[in-house]
């Protein structure tokens, strides 16, 4: 059984949720994380989380949503504070050094105020990194060594890969690692110790190539991102399927969200 630990469901309409999830459950995927970023993403979200018990929350300010003198970002910032409870993870966060987005100073002053909430509410921390592996790893050492920090959908290259795994975060692989021309990215993966591996979709982002062409990544594409990495390890099924299980279960307290659910759902709507 699987488990996406990436998604963006805010982006599919209600009947392509219930398609999603029934899809999901016939491939084997048993759970979906669903990331937000702003008050709008969450009210949408919801509602999702009412619908499907499989279905868990993870709430960060995206560094391209880092607007920090803007009252969006200043309300959803007061809504994670509030509500940080019922999620399983913060994020996703980090930097984004392209132009267009907010400045780096911005963003790092949004990354730093979840840095601090990690601090307090001991959650995984979801990393979202562009051209800025330094400043993040500067960052990242405000934390405990016993932060668990998730660098998903990978893209340091090998450049970062010695520290990442030396320091024991977590590399998550989406739908990249299926593209003919991620020959890196491949052994990249091949190099990732068993029990610091993970992979997602980032639905619906970054869809997978296979032999018939996908325009939106969606959750149940996992199976297809878990066998291009099976294929890049040259790992035996069962014994990666372990290992991600077992990773996934040290990472995130779902069993702490089916017990809170309806109590959390209400929080939200509260804080709303």
């Amino acid at each position: 059984m699987f488990t996406d630990i990436h998604s963006h469901l805010y982006n599919f309409t209600s009947n392509e949720i219930k398609d999603i999830t029934d899809r999901c459950t016939a491939g084997g995927i048993k759970r979906i994380i669903t990331c937000v970023y702003n008050k709008d993403t969450l009210i949408k979200t919801i509602p999702i989380l009412k619908a499907y018990k499989n279905i868990y929350l993870s709430m960060g300010v995206h560094p391209q949503a880092a607007w920090t003198d803007k009252k969006e970002y200043k309300d959803f910032i007061d809504i994670m504070e509030q509500t940080l409870e019922t999620s399983v993870a913060i994020g996703e966060t980090g930097y984004d050094n392209y132009e267009g987005n907010p400045s780096m100073e911005s963003q790092r002053e949004a990354f730093i105020r979840q840095i601090e909430m990690v601090k307090i509410k001991k959650l995984p921390l979801i990393i979202h990194c562009r051209r800025a592996f330094e400043q993040l790893f500067s960052d990242l050492e405000l934390l405990k060594d016993d932060a668990k920090i998730i660098m998903h959908s990978y893209s340091g290259g090998f450049k970062y890969l010695d520290l990442s795994v030396k320091k024991g975060f977590y590399i998550s692989f989406s739908g990249s690692l299926t593209f003919k021309r991620s020959t890196n990215l491949k052994r990249i993966a091949a190099m990732i110790p068993l029990n610091q591996i993970l992979c997602e979709t980032d639905s619906p982002f970054i869809p997978p190539q296979t032999d018939r062409q996908i325009d939106t990544s969606r959750p149940e594409h996992l199976t297809v991102v878990f066998k291009a990495l099976r294929e890049a390890r040259e790992e035996e099924e069962h014994i990666l399927k372990k290992a991600l299980e077992d990773n996934i279960n040290s990472l995130f307290d779902f069993e702490r969200i089916d017990r809170n659910r309806e109590k959390y759902i209400h929080l939200l709507e509260h804080a709303l």
